[in-house]
C-alpha cells in the first residue's frame, strides 16, 4: 500500500493534481525543503517535468511507516526553460489515519 502512494504521489506532484495529492496528504503535511527556493506557484507546488522515486529503506512501526531513498528531479523553472536533472534524498513519515495511509512528513536533501 505504500510502495503504491510513493508512486501516486509522483504522478500528482508531475500532474500538479493538488486533489489527489489531498487524498494522499495528511492535512497537517509538511515539507522540509532546501532553503532558496523561489515559489513562481500560487499553489505552492513546483512545476516538475520529470521526477522518479527509487525507495532503499522501509521501515514499519505499528500505524507508522518511514520510506526513504533517492528522487530523480528535473523542474521547469518559471521562464518556461527546463532546469537541469539532480537527485535529491528523501526521507518521508507515514501514518495511518482512518483506515488510510497518509503522508505526514517528507524532508529532502540534494545529492551531489
Amino acid at each position: 500500500a505504500i510502495f503504491n502512494q510513493e508512486v501516486a504521489e509522483c504522478k500528482a506532484m508531475i500532474h500538479r493534481d493538488q486533489e489527489s495529492l489531498k487524498n494522499i496528504w495528511l492535512r497537517d503535511f509538511s515539507l522540509d525543503e532546501p532553503a532558496n527556493e523561489l515559489m513562481s506557484s500560487q499553489s505552492g507546488l513546483p512545476f516538475y517535468a520529470s521526477l522518479s522515486r527509487m525507495v532503499d529503506n522501509f521501515n514499519s512501526m505499528g500505524e507508522l511507516v518511514f520510506t526513504s531513498g533517492v528522487e530523480q528531479v528535473r523542474k521547469l523553472k518559471s521562464n518556461g526553460q527546463l532546469d537541469k536533472e539532480f537527485k535529491r534524498a528523501f526521507f518521508h513519515t507515514w501514518i495511518y489515519k482512518n483506515g488510510i495511509w497518509k503522508l505526514s512528513i517528507k524532508t529532502y536533501t540534494l545529492v551531489d
